[in-house]
């Protein structure tokens, strides 16, 4: 238990929630004061956890388990310790927007925090937190931007955030050095963690009789996927394993012509957003996920998979195979080589031993190692040692 005190504001998103509650949940549980804040709007009311028809139509900051979304988790989380910026009005034209951020502000100031961590570099109005006169820690979910996701406006807004706080979080131990070489930041202030669990993923449970028939893509559609390449690969699949069913399910725009496979049978377009049920229902029909990625850094894909025990094929970028280790856990194939994809995939449909095998290897190795009580104490050891430097 804590015996110093420290209070911490966690401005999280819900793009990342799926890691985001079960870190709260543990850093709760040992004892942190640590108050939450999410934004949430039209543009984010279906990602990661959080599942919303509709937002209220008005700008109010309120407490989460005033939101039916989030009662789905009220087992699971403190919802009183997380507050929901409802963010009706987001255009920086309108002025009902501005009067909810400084809001926000004053809410927060008035929580007497000594640290706020940011998860995610403040966009738009969120930026006016930076006036909060607190110490700041940033999770840099992706040290270095994939291709597809690197503008002039998100680089913008890195830099800034990078100039703005006194310690920082990488999820991937190997790229400290070239993201402080890059960036100009002290390797000193720069701390690793990871991933725990998605232990809100354990009430998925595969029935002795279901059958795994499947091969599953799941996540936000993006360029630098590479699913082109996976479509490719099934069709070559399909030719020694006619039964098998690829589902590419996950929303955004197709960035290439998905015509040709629309109407193969053996190929399921799911494009639109998968909420939890629905999700956790496809891996549990899944013989294995890939990540046929032309380039990333690392992926909250393979930690979702896991903990519903799911083996995976993943490409050579980014920390992907540190995370899945090839032979151990999945396969790992070179990017963007559709021969070595198909190779991979036939052979775990021709070898069901080695699919149980990775499947144990899954529970026996992988979970044991992936509980949220030693990454907490890690943040909890971060936040005291930003606390006590002067700012």
């Amino acid at each position: 238990m804590i015996e110093k005190k420290v209070k911490v504001i966690y401005f999280g998103s819900l793009s990342v929630s799926d890691s985001d509650l079960p870190l709260l949940r543990e850093l709760q549980r040992q004892g942190l004061d640590i108050i939450a804040y999410f934004e949430l709007a039209n543009w984010n009311k279906k990602k990661g956890l959080i599942y919303a028809d509709e937002i209220l139509k008005k700008d109010i900051i309120l407490k989460a388990s005033k939101i039916e979304a989030f009662n789905n988790y009220k087992k699971y989380i403190d919802l009183e310790k997380i507050f929901i910026i409802n963010t009706y009005h987001h255009k920086r034209y309108q002025w009902q927007a501005w009067i909810l951020w400084l809001k926000t502000v004053i809410h927060m100031y008035r929580q007497h925090a000594t640290i706020i961590h940011f998860i995610w570099p403040p966009v738009k109005l969120a930026k006016i937190l930076y006036i909060l006169p607190l110490k700041r820690v940033l999770t840099v979910h992706d040290p270095f931007p994939h291709s597809s996701g690197k503008t002039k406006f998100n680089e913008k807004n890195r830099k800034l955030a990078f100039s703005k706080c006194e310690r920082f979080v990488l999820l991937n131990e190997e790229m400290r050095d070239e993201f402080s070489n890059v960036y100009h930041i002290p390797k000193e202030i720069i701390f690793q963690n990871k991933m725990g669990e998605f232990d809100w993923m354990r009430e998925v449970s595969v029935k002795d009789d279901q059958k795994r028939s499947i091969i599953l893509f799941f996540g936000q559609i993006q360029s630098h996927k590479g699913i082109e390449h996976l479509l490719e690969a099934m069709l070559e699949v399909h030719k020694v394993h006619p039964d098998v069913k690829l589902v590419v399910a996950g929303k955004g725009n197709y960035y290439f012509d998905t015509k040709p496979y629309e109407g193969l049978e053996y190929i399921e377009f799911r494009n639109r957003y998968i909420p939890v049920p629905e999700l956790t229902s496809l891996l549990g029909e899944s013989l294995f996920v890939v990540c046929p990625y032309k380039d990333a850094t690392q992926s909250g894909v393979v930690q979702t998979a896991f903990s519903a025990g799911v083996p995976l094929i993943v490409t050579n970028v980014g920390n992907m195979p540190e995370e899945v280790k090839d032979g151990v856990l999945g396969i790992v194939v070179p990017p963007c080589d559709e021969n070595a994809l198909s190779k991979a995939m036939n052979k775990l449909l021709d070898n069901p031993k080695l699919l149980d095998h990775f499947r144990e290897n899954i529970e026996k190795k992988w979970r044991p190692t992936m509980s949220w009580e030693p990454i907490a104490k890690k943040y909890i050891e971060l936040y005291y040692d930003l606390a006590e430097t002067k700012k």
